[in-house]
């Protein structure tokens, strides 16, 4: 943010107390998720195949889903957070979606 929207202190720890209490309510599933990450990691520097990295990654698909819901609701509420300001900031500078791959630009022949 510039400074003129800064996060304030308060802001900072709210944010900070809404994301502990994700981790602590979440924590044996994103301990798994690291490990799954930390396996896929060792596998590709050992020289697994793309294929075998994606088969460990596979794994944690379902704990990934597990928690969709809840990381929403945390996105939603440390959004709750933040002013008119801020979130006018956010949205104005998000970066812009790409376009379908290998697409021509827009107005190309």
């Amino acid at each position: 943010f510039p400074d003129s929207i800064k996060l304030s202190q308060v802001q900072i720890d709210s944010i900070a107390v809404l994301r502990g209490a994700f981790r602590a309510a979440h924590a044996p599933q994103l301990d798994s998720l690291k490990a799954i990450f930390e396996q896929a990691r060792a596998a590709k520097e050992s020289g697994a195949t793309r294929e075998e990295i994606h088969a460990i990654l596979v794994t944690g698909r379902p704990i990934a889903i597990a928690l969709r819901v809840d990381l929403v609701d945390l996105h939603y509420a440390v959004w709750q957070v933040f002013t008119p300001a801020q979130k006018a900031w956010i949205v104005a500078h998000r970066p812009r979606r790409m376009g379908t791959p290998m697409a021509p630009p827009p107005g190309a022949p």
